[in-house]
């Protein structure tokens, strides 16, 4: 019974620190960077990891952070129709405008 509680206790220290972690792991952004990144992959360029990074991690700015989640939906509502996209070519065209859109905005 006791190793119960120690591992019970163990996966709260746990659970309490990774959360935590995620919190205060959002980064700052800008527009323009954001509009860079969205780019980038558009292109093909940039680093492998770029965009899993941009689409993985939550930024500062709430206004910014959705632009970001708005690129993570165009994955879900436009699938990829070939395997080694990342989404569909009406998803890249999407991507676009909420490119044009971040930069547009104040």
């Amino acid at each position: 019974m006791p190793w119960f509680y120690l591992t019970f206790g163990i996966a709260v220290l746990l659970c309490i620190f990774f959360l935590n972690m995620r919190r205060t792991s959002r980064k700052d952004s800008s527009r323009e960077k954001i509009a860079r990144t969205i780019g980038d992959f558009i292109e093909g360029k940039g680093l492998p990891d770029d965009w899993d990074d941009f689409t993985s991690i939550p930024l500062k700015d709430p206004e910014l952070d959705r632009i970001r989640e708005a690129c993570v939906e165009v994955g879900f509502s436009f699938p990829a129709k070939k395997s080694n996209a990342w989404c569909s070519p009406e998803g890249i065209a999407e991507l676009r405008k909420i490119q044009t859109r971040c930069l547009a905005q104040p």
